[in-house]
């Protein structure tokens, strides 16, 4: 029975409400800084708090017992934002999780300046660095010299206030014998929303290092090897005599027509290559697709789920979020992976693959020469082969069916206990053939 005097309240509302508050008013002063990157990664503490909070009120006797309908709706809410937040953070092509360039409630402006010409002597390095803005480097036209256009843009609440940010904003070109090195001095320091952009036309025997932690990256026409580093933004390179390396931290990226080797690093969304003269590597957490085609000197993709090695590649390869599909490749072929529907047609030289739960299809036009090695778990096994090959086969199906369309007498298909096995050989001097796979069927087709 209440006695009437006021129920207690838990001071666990107030202190959610001051924490994030301060987070995104931290935010507010530090544009470059991303509030739900630090929240998907931190969310749990703020679990840690409420029952630290509760114990001790509950200890000291100065809180409720037991929890309010308040309390069960703020934990729901903050639980359900911090495993979101956390799915969206390893995969941040699928959801983008940044501060945006549009500032609502501001008003804009914008200043062009551009600096004297310079001589560029052939192999010279050019570095670029810019906290926040585009940088455009052309190097397919025929000037010796290198001309830069500075792009300026400021935010303010008022348009005199965002005017004077854009012109306050400078660049700095300094040469030091064949380096050069340009950089942004936005208004308001490196941390402050002004953009500084840069756009470059100069000779086409140079080699770049770029940089920027918020903004857009494109090379053309550069003979020499490029670097690029995006925190967060979209690169795409193309038309290059050397290495590209690419760095990103939240973005697409696209590389074309390069006649050196292609590295991609970091995580992001869509990434293409296409047209590499060497080997093209991919490594990171991107969300997809992930496509190459005609890749010289092969290709190696490694992320947390997938390890993916291949020799050549005149043809394609696609990598989705739960597909993999590779055609017209040179092996050896290398794959471990997880939950994903793998096709490949049309590889030359060994194959490996391991799969777990997903189907694993491989379809071959011209007769295998050396080893296929195929393993799955809870998932199907399909191999189609040309009429005319030969192989030694060793099939195995853990509560799974065996079908066998070569009718040939030389295969001894078996079952016992809901396992099923296919053994034996098919003309002579064949590669070895090993299928494995569990509650999932085997299939050995003809492709033709």
């Amino acid at each position: 029975m209440s006695n009437g005097a006021p129920r207690p309240r838990s001071a666990l509302g107030p202190l959610v409400l001051v924490a994030v508050g301060a987070i995104f008013l931290l935010s507010n002063f530090r544009p470059g800084w991303i509030p739900w990157d630090f929240f998907a990664r931190w969310w749990p503490l703020l679990l840690i708090l409420w029952g630290a909070v509760r114990l001790i009120e509950n200890l000291s006797g100065t809180g409720r017992r037991g929890v309010s309908g308040g309390e069960v709706f703020l934990l729901v809410l903050v639980i359900f934002a911090g495993i979101g937040s956390s799915v969206a953070s390893r995969f941040p092509g699928m959801i983008r999780m940044d501060n945006s360039d549009d500032f609502p409630f501001s008003e804009t402006a914008e200043a062009t300046e551009e600096l004297p010409a310079r001589d560029v002597p052939p192999g010279s390095l050019l570095r670029i660095d810019t906290p926040r803005g585009d940088v455009t480097v052309d190097g397919s036209g025929d000037d010796k010299q290198m001309h830069i256009v500075v792009h300026k843009t400021g935010y303010a609440m008022s348009g005199d206030e965002a005017k004077s940010r854009a012109d306050s904003s400078t660049a700095r070109l300094e040469q030091s014998g064949t380096e050069f090195s340009l950089s942004a001095a936005p208004a308001g320091g490196r941390g402050s929303s002004s953009r500084v952009s840069f756009e470059v036309h100069l000779p086409r025997n140079v080699a770049l290092d770029l940089r920027t932690a918020r903004g857009e990256v494109r090379v053309t026409g550069i003979a020499g090897n490029v670097a690029v580093s995006v925190g967060n933004g979209n690169v795409e390179v193309r038309d290059t005599g050397g290495d590209v390396r690419a760095d990103l931290g939240h973005g697409d990226a696209r590389v074309t027509s390069v006649k050196g080797n292609v590295h991609v690093s970091g995580k992001g969304g869509e990434v293409e290559i296409a047209d590499v003269k060497g080997a093209a590597t991919i490594d990171g957490e991107f969300f997809g697709p992930i496509s190459a085609r005609s890749v010289a000197q092969g290709v190696r993709f490694v992320s947390r789920q997938t390890d993916f090695t291949l020799a050549g590649l005149p043809g394609r390869m696609t990598v989705g979020p739960s597909d993999l599909e590779v055609e017209d490749a040179v092996g050896p072929l290398i794959l471990t992976t997880k939950d994903k529907q793998i096709d490949i047609e049309d590889v030359s030289g060994r194959i490996r693959v391991d799969n777990r739960h997903g189907r694993v299809a491989v379809r071959l036009k011209s007769e295998p020469r050396e080893e296929i090695d195929l393993t799955n778990d809870s998932g199907a096994i399909e191999l189609a082969l040309p009429s005319k090959s030969a192989f030694d086969i060793s099939a195995a199906s853990r509560s799974g069916e065996i079908e066998n369309d070569w009718n040939d007498g030389a295969l001894n298909r078996t079952r016992e206990k809901g396992d099923s096995r296919l053994d034996g050989k098919v003309g002579a001097k064949g590669p070895k053939i090993t299928l494995n796979t569990s509650y999932g069927p085997i299939r050995l087709k003809r492709s033709d």
